[in-house]
């Protein structure tokens, strides 16, 4: 079973405290999930390290993480060094 989250606009440490336990439910509850940012303008470090934390618990618990990055999102993740 999957479940697909969608973040829209802007993914920063202003809204991380709403967008932590979402993960964590989806994380705990399905098998596979996907992280839609497509339509994120404008991410801070903060939302980096919520995804890079939602990666390695997938990978800890064996379920599938799928993130579908915007433009600008796989930008700042290319510039700092990050893959996910």
């Amino acid at each position: 079973m999957s479940r697909s989250i969608r973040f829209e606009n802007e993914l920063t440490i202003h809204k991380i405290s709403e967008n932590i336990p979402i993960l964590s439910d989806a994380l705990n509850t399905w098998d596979s999930v996907t992280i839609d940012i497509m339509n994120v303008r404008k991410m801070d470090v903060a939302a980096v390290q919520m995804l890079i934390a939602a990666k390695k618990e997938s990978q800890k618990t064996g379920k599938e993480l799928t993130v579908r990055f915007s433009a600008a999102a796989t930008d700042l993740l290319t510039l700092i060094g990050v893959r996910l």
